[in-house]
């Protein structure tokens, strides 16, 4: 009886994830994927055809705009995190810096799972930053050299389950996005950390992979 039972769980399971794999195909040959351009994010930024279009599926999820698309405007400084667990709801934090060095943060979470399917917006938030603050964050930026860091880590070891910390910046036309597997510890953590910190969004401890 125990044997059926797990079978029939199995069973239930992968149609599941045939009913989600079908549904993500579908989608994939419907939309247009801008958020990462796929010619230069593969042939320039190295990433694979399948990350691209997982990204750009959960950002639009999101409902977050492109930053690359905004390279050609010379004035725009933002910095996002995006958050992508493989059980957990995805998250991004973006930061648009403003002239006078205040901040304003877009904070937005979905009822999904980063690693399987994207749910629907559950909060958009917005939160206005003073000077030290959004200057704390740019310190912190430049004391861990974020504009040198590779995009991909060559060690990065991806595992079954886990998350994806990607961190994206563009300051007056110069872009750059790192990508890193369940880091824990280094720039990329320490980046995330502070974003997710001045977004004042309740993580668990346990909950941060």
């Amino acid at each position: 009886m125990l044997l059926i039972a797990l079978m029939l769980s199995c069973a239930s399971r992968q149609g599941k994830y045939v009913d989600y794999y079908s549904e993500m195909f579908k989608y994939y040959n419907n939309r247009a994927f801008d958020h990462f351009p796929e010619d230069i994010f593969i042939q320039e930024y190295g990433f694979s055809l399948l990350q691209i279009r997982w990204y750009s599926h959960l950002m639009n999820a999101l409902e977050e705009p492109s930053i690359y698309q905004q390279k050609n405007n010379d004035i725009c400084k933002v910095f996002r995190f995006t958050w992508l667990r493989s059980f957990h709801k995805p998250i991004a934090v973006r930061l648009v810096v403003n002239n006078d060095s205040t901040g304003v943060m877009y904070i937005k979470k979905s009822d999904g799972r980063g690693g399987y399917s994207s749910g629907e917006l559950i909060i958009n938030n917005i939160k206005e930053l003073v000077e030290v603050k959004t200057l704390n964050f740019l310190y912190l930026l430049e004391n861990r050299h974020f504009w040198e860091l590779p995009i991909h880590d060559p060690e990065d070891l991806l595992g079954r389950d886990g998350a994806q910390w990607i961190v994206e910046g563009l300051w007056e036309g110069k872009y750059h996005i790192v990508d890193r597997w369940s880091p824990i510890d280094g720039p990329v953590r320490d980046l995330g950390l502070y974003l997710l910190f001045l977004s004042e969004l309740d993580i668990y401890e346990g909950d941060i992979y």
